[in-house]
């Protein structure tokens, strides 16, 4: 990785983790620039949040080391905590505090923190400092969960699905909020599974893979090969192994990356035909990030 930003700031090497005989991370290497805002990608299960737990502090690895701005994550020990912020995937609230109360507790555990009503109106929810959160929408509650991140004003924030639960304004406005946050210095290390949010915002990207680090880079780099996707949909679901070509199935579309449209386009028309069936769409464009994190995944 180029360091385009200032010092690395978190730094894991031969991160391992096991649950049992499960071992769910073998040797998991990743930086982190200041100033940076860094994706992590996988699937469901490859070790994101375990990752992101052993990172934070939250457990301690069975092998590897962790540096998080120069201390080994431990939350006992003040000085880490009062430099990170987390939000979690899933946060539990005391019912009986409001939110202006939650976070002025909360903030009593930093050496400079947010006035709980500056806080609120950093995410958006200003006029509810009275109230409760069981009176929250999901949404409102997961900006919540951001307010207690930022309340001690961190230099690092770690987010774990962060806009879960939001409608499309909400995303959008916690994206401008996250990237305000940047330019003010914050680093940050995501994971999420909108691919979208990861390539409106990462400056680097790892893909988290059978407990390896499997890919980084650039999110408009990542697996760049100058290939275009080819995305098919015929008038019946269509298994992409029955294709004489390297395919994806998602969504109810097929998915082929390409050097040569023409010649592919010609191999699903006569495929087409062969098999009595209907194209309903067809399409041919340059990867997003989503084609080009689906071709890891499916390489891999």
């Amino acid at each position: 990785m180029v360091d385009s930003h200032g010092d690395c700031v978190l730094s894991a090497d031969g991160l391992v983790r096991s649950y049992g005989a499960h071992e769910v991370l073998r040797g998991v290497d990743l930086r982190v620039y200041e100033g940076q805002i860094v994706a992590l990608l996988g699937p469901n299960g490859a070790g994101k949040t375990t990752t992101l737990e052993l990172l934070e502090g939250h457990q301690t690895p069975d092998a590897g080391e962790v540096s998080v701005f120069g201390l080994r994550p431990d939350l006992r020990n003040h000085a880490h905590c009062a430099n990170i912020g987390i939000l979690l995937q899933d946060t539990g609230f005391d019912p009986f505090l409001r939110l202006g109360e939650a976070l002025k507790q909360r903030a009593r555990f930093y050496p400079d923190p947010l006035d709980e009503t500056d806080c609120l109106d950093l995410v958006g929810l200003g006029s509810c400092v009275k109230r409760f959160p069981t009176t929250l929408s999901g949404g409102e509650l997961r900006r919540f969960d951001l307010a207690l991140a930022l309340v001690g004003q961190p230099r690092m924030l770690f987010l774990d699905e962060p806009t879960t639960g939001f409608d499309p304004r909400a995303r959008q406005q916690t994206w401008e909020l996250l990237e305000r946050l940047k330019r003010e210095g914050i680093t940050m290390l995501l994971t999420t599974h909108y691919l979208e949010e990861a390539e409106a915002l990462a400056d680097w990207a790892y893909v988290l893979q059978g407990g390896k680090i499997s890919h980084s880079a650039a999110p408009d780099e990542l697996n760049a090969d100058g290939q275009v996707t080819v995305r098919v949909r015929w008038d019946r679901p269509v298994d992409a192994d029955l294709l004489d070509m390297a395919a994806v199935s998602t969504d109810g579309w097929v998915l082929i990356r390409t050097n040569d449209v023409s010649s592919t386009i010609g191999q699903l028309l006569r495929w087409t035909e062969g098999a009595e069936a209907e194209i309903l769409s067809l399409e041919a464009h340059p990867d997003s990030l989503v084609e080009r994190y689906l071709a890891v995944v499916a390489d891999s």
